[in-house]
């Protein structure tokens, strides 16, 4: 536990599996984000979650 998954990271670099993704998860399947809408954004930020503080490698702007 704690490793870091490289393969999940690296899958989730392309934006028509980062778009499915998002679209099963929030949107029950449903196509609402288009992968040709995503484009790069700040690639790290962090946010706080359950008391501790979280990073995420990859943001997106859906356009």
């Amino acid at each position: 536990m704690g490793e870091k998954d490289t393969t999940t990271k690296n899958l989730e670099s392309y934006n028509d599996v980062f778009a499915d993704i998002l679209n099963v998860y929030l949107f029950g399947g449903d196509q609402v984000i288009n992968p040709d809408g995503l484009s790069p954004d700040d690639i790290f930020s962090q946010y706080k979650a359950d008391g501790k503080l979280r990073y995420q490698e990859r943001g997106v702007r859906y356009v």
